[in-house]
């Protein structure tokens, strides 16, 4: 679990700043959020000293709001319209989202991500009691059942589950509001998480990532790897910012959006020196006696090799399915075996001379590739400027 995002002002006071921009008046902002002035005040010091700048001008007696509050009032309202849709979800009153405590959250969240209570206080290396008494505390400020008695203990419902992840995207919109300060400040730090796709490891990330690195050099970046439905589960739990690689079809979330940035074939592939390069007009039987290194199962060129598998004839060596890139060029470079990928996957390779493109027809065979991010997404400026 991510410790930063818990490590944020209270949510009622970051409410009261919020309101404290909506009505540019300290009273009138004290009696929306239910705090008395001086506490809101004192909780407004708080928030700058955390920004590290001050947010608002109070010469001349008021008080307006300067453009790093804007900022970050942008995210709170966001990270509360968030919370109350979660509360919604369990069926919990929606105008409690700013009460809610970061210590109870923290402590369900832990629980939910680790299936129990146990795995939770191993996670937070707390005591069993202490994640047990934030669930509980919790479900008692909510008033709604989150945990449930099963054989392995008690775990959380499934609207709880959900409940967690919406909690979880409100926390990371929060901080995210405290980077854009601090760019602002002129601090171009804060992070970027990408998942990553096979296709997207050869020349298209690492290009991307090192144009990128040249103008954020203090933007910490994290890439994961892995099959799509891991990535989802990540992307959607604000664990990453998005993923690129091939899109999905009827299989993408209902949450998650996409977006084509370009079509990219597949090409049959082999070492440099393959009996079969620089052949023309190959058939499948020519491949055939060869030997394929074939896409896993669920990846988007499976489909297509399996058609291709239809029309050919029988092949001498059983395939060797894998879905790992180092693995597939490995395998490629120290036999006589042929592969079928996507040509972004393996462009280093193809460039250098160490595979080479065999001259087979693939019609049909292009694929969108994009990233896919999620809906109502709105990213910093460094995110942005990746995407761009």
């Amino acid at each position: 679990m991510d410790s930063a995002l818990f490590d944020l002002p209270n949510l009622r006071h970051l409410n009261g700043l919020a309101a404290v921009v909506q009505t540019r008046h300290l009273s009138a902002a004290a009696a929306r959020v239910g705090l008395s002035q001086p506490a809101l005040t004192q909780a407004v010091a708080a928030i700058e000293a955390r920004a590290g700048t001050q947010l608002f001008d109070r010469a001349g007696g008021g008080i307006a709001p300067l453009e790093p509050a804007l900022l970050l009032a942008a995210r709170v309202n966001g990270a509360l319209a968030q919370l109350r849709r979660a509360l919604e979800g369990v069926g919990a009153r929606p105008h409690l989202a700013p009460l809610l405590s970061l210590a109870h959250l923290r402590g369900f969240i832990a629980a939910v991500d680790h299936e129990g209570l146990r795995g939770g206080a191993r996670a937070l290396g707390c005591s069993l009691s202490t994640v047990s008494r934030s669930c509980r505390d919790l479900e008692g400020m909510l008033g709604v059942r989150l945990l449930e008695r099963t054989s392995a203990g008690l775990r959380p419902t499934r609207a709880a589950n959900e409940f967690a992840r919406l909690a979880r995207l409100a926390l990371v919109e929060i901080h995210q509001g405290f980077e854009d300060v601090a760019l602002w400040r002129g601090e171009a730090s804060g992070r970027l998480g990408i998942g990553c796709l096979p296709l997207a490891q050869g020349g298209l990330l690492p290009r991307a990532l090192a144009r990128f690195a040249a103008e954020y050099p203090r933007v910490s970046v994290r890439v994961v790897d892995g099959y799509y439905r891991t990535l989802a589960h990540e992307l959607r739990h604000g664990g990453i910012d998005l993923i690129l690689g091939a899109l999905r079809g009827p299989d993408l979330p209902p949450d998650l959006v996409q977006e084509r940035l370009f079509d990219d074939p597949l090409a049959v592939v082999a070492r440099a020196g393959h009996p079969l390069a620089g052949r023309q007009g190959l058939t499948l039987g020519d491949l055939a006696r060869h030997g394929w290194v074939m896409p896993r199962a669920g990846a988007p060129s499976r489909c297509y090799f399996e058609r291709l598998m239809a029309q050919s004839p029988a092949c001498a060596l059983a395939p060797v399915e894998t879905g790992a890139p180092s693995v597939l060029r490995g395998l490629l470079r120290a036999s006589d075996r042929v592969a079928l990928v996507s040509q972004s996957q393996v462009i280093e390779e193809l460039e250098q001379g160490i595979l080479v493109r065999l001259d087979l027809p693939l019609p049909g065979s292009a694929r969108a590739i994009g990233i896919a991010t999620r809906a109502g997404w709105r990213p910093g400026q460094p995110q942005a400027r990746f995407l761009a």
